[in-house]
């Protein structure tokens, strides 16, 4: 049997200073609920098993004020390269 696991929960929001927009990840997510972080978890995880996922990589949710979240995609490691810092930093 394979093994899936999850690290941590990143707060991802962009901000605007003058013309300019800026992405800011913070980790771990901030003002998250803990029972939203350990659904979170435990859906990405169900998710990586439905789909035999294999490589390490991201699923990425969006959770609205009420602590209700939305599956948006899964991203290969590939593609979030620029997490690098954040992760270093986190872990």
């Amino acid at each position: 049997m394979r093994s899936v696991m999850h690290n941590i929960t990143l707060a991802t929001t962009s901000q605007q200073h003058s013309s300019l927009w800026q992405v800011v990840e913070l980790a771990p997510a901030y003002g998250l609920d803990d029972k939203v972080r350990q659904a979170l978890h435990r859906d990405a995880l169900k998710i990586a098993h439905h789909v035999k996922y294999r490589n390490a990589g991201t699923v990425e949710f969006m959770v609205d004020k009420n602590g209700d979240y939305y599956f948006l995609e899964v991203n290969p490691r590939i593609q979030v390269g620029l997490l690098h810092t954040c992760w270093s930093s986190a872990t």
